[in-house]
Parts: structure tokens; sequence; C-alpha cells
């Protein structure tokens, strides 16, 4: 199989990244993506919002609560249809939406997409967010690679 390269986002799943983004702000937001894998890569099709429960400083780390992605992974089953959990997303709130060291080590398995939103205009709240997409390597602590948001 070709390395997947395209993530398919209808708008109303970027609106709902980037409301959660904006509530969350100025810690960073987290989530999951459930979708199905295509032939040129993924589709979203349910964005599901999690709470940030890292310990450590909410405005620069995050962590998915475990419950959040046990619920999500229940809920791809149960729905029979071939959807999973393809992803995760998360905000950027003071910087690029590129992954940081930190979300390279976080990324413990290989394959899944990485939504980042970034940006923040410097006046005490949001600007537009950016929105890119990544897919993780092969191991923890590898490279990601960039995915074309379609």
């Amino acid at each position: 199989m070709e390395p997947r390269s395209t993530l398919i986002l209808d708008l109303c799943w970027r609106d709902a990244m980037e409301r959660a983004a904006t509530v969350a702000f100025p810690n960073e937001a987290c989530g999951l993506l459930i979708g199905l894998h295509t032939e040129a890569g993924w589709r979203v099709i349910d964005v599901v919002d999690a709470p940030n429960i890292t310990s450590k400083d909410p405005t620069q780390f995050f962590e998915i609560d475990p419950k959040a992605l046990f619920e999500a992974h229940r809920g791809a089953r149960a729905a029979k249809d071939g959807r999973d959990v393809i992803g995760f997303y998360h905000s950027h709130p003071t910087s690029e939406a590129v992954p940081s060291e930190f979300d390279q080590l976080q990324a413990h398995e290989a394959g899944k997409v990485w939504v980042i939103l970034g940006g923040h205009d410097g006046s005490g709240g949001p600007s537009a967010w950016h929105i890119k997409a990544w897919v993780s390597g092969q191991a923890v602590g590898a490279a990601f690679q960039s995915v074309e948001i379609c």
C-alpha cells in the first residue's frame, strides 16, 4: 500500500476544532479524529473533543484523557462501518502548526494523523488559526510527514 498523503477534512470539522482551540485558549485544546481509511489517505467523519489533562503547563503541553480515547475506540468499533480513531488534533496557541519535539515523543502509534492548529496574534486572543496535518513516523520520536488537507 502506498503511503497515505491526503486528509479529507470537511469545513464543519475544521470549524469544530477551531472552536475548541478558541474556547481552550490560552491553553492547548486536544481531541480525536474519527474517520475512514481511503486509498489516498484518510477522511474525517467526526471530531471528538477531549479534556487536556496534562500535569505540565497546559499553555505549552497537552495530554488526551485516556477515558476519551477509550470511548472513541469503543464507539468506532460499535459503528461497524469501518470507522476508526485515525488520529488526533491539538492547538499550539502561541506557535506555528508544526509538531514540537514533545509532539514527536508523544506519537506512539505509527501512521496516525496529527492535525495541529497554530497561531496567535499577540493581543491576548486567538487569531485565525492556521491548520496543518501531519502523519506520525514509524517509531516513537521519528519525524512527522506533512499531509495535504483537502
